[in-house]
């Protein structure tokens, strides 16, 4: 039992013991808390095969000051990610850039400097001039030709 001199420290104690047990509440209604829809997809070229590397990133959505994005595998698949582990993107629409979409050295090529190319067309490296755009919930499966350099 927990034996207070004066009624201003027991007010503390009530006060300090109320916002600790807030911490978990309000932590919950954070970015956690909002909605979002699973998306996934491929990126790959004409010919079918897939883009290797790359970095999806969304733009606009009913929340500019979030960025959805989406890790390009190596098989060319990916799954889009905001606030957690591949937990999806708001709905809205975005238009859609690719970045980071460069050649990786040969696995034996050692601590030599290494000229990564860029392994699509450019103009995917930014939203205004990729020509792709998704409306979620709408479409949740994306399917993405891209163009090589």
């Amino acid at each position: 039992m927990i034996k207070f001199q004066d009624q201003t420290q027991l007010q503390r104690f009530k006060v300090v013991f109320a916002a600790l047990l807030a911490i978990p509440l309000v932590g919950s209604l954070g970015c956690g808390g909002r909605a979002t829809d699973q998306v996934t997809g491929t990126v790959h070229f004409a010919d079918g095969s897939p883009l290797t590397a790359g970095t999806l990133m969304l733009y606009g959505g009913e929340d500019p000051t979030v960025q959805p994005r989406g890790l390009i595998k190596s098989d060319g698949t990916f799954e889009l990610t905001t606030f957690g582990n591949e937990d999806g993107a708001p709905r809205g629409t975005y238009r859609v850039a690719i970045v980071n979409a460069k050649s990786a050295p040969p696995a034996d090529w050692g601590e030599r400097p290494f000229n990564r190319q860029l392994l699509i067309h450019s103009k995917y490296e930014k939203p205004e001039t990729s020509g792709l755009e998704f409306k979620i919930p709408d479409n949740t499966h994306w399917d993405i030709t891209v163009e090589k350099p």
